[in-house]
């Protein structure tokens, strides 16, 4: 009898969290990813103080991915950390 309730409460919770999404999720977004940027900057503008570090940036052949990151010796093993970046939207890729 009292059915169309239900189905109203979810309709109306779904239709928030749409809204909820489609407001504040861009700019969470860019947040994250200037903070992440700001972090590994400091982190290799860090690492690279050293002389024995050696710092890259490489794109691949279609202009899509972006890499950057360094190259350093520890424990007489050359090191290598890098981060990849879809150059479009700017999402980091594993």
């Amino acid at each position: 009898m009292f059915w169309f309730g239900y189905v109203i409460l979810g309709m109306g919770l779904f239709l928030l969290g749409h809204y909820a999404g489609i407001r504040y999720i861009p700019e969470f977004v860019e947040l994250v990813v200037a903070r992440t940027l700001n972090l590994s900057k400091d982190y290799s503008d860090s690492e690279v103080e050293d002389d024995e570090n050696v710092s890259f940036s490489m794109g691949d052949d279609s202009g899509l991915k972006e890499s950057n990151g360094f190259l350093f010796i520890e424990d007489e093993v050359l090191q290598i950390e890098y981060q990849s970046q879809d150059s479009i939207l700017g999402l980091f890729q594993c």
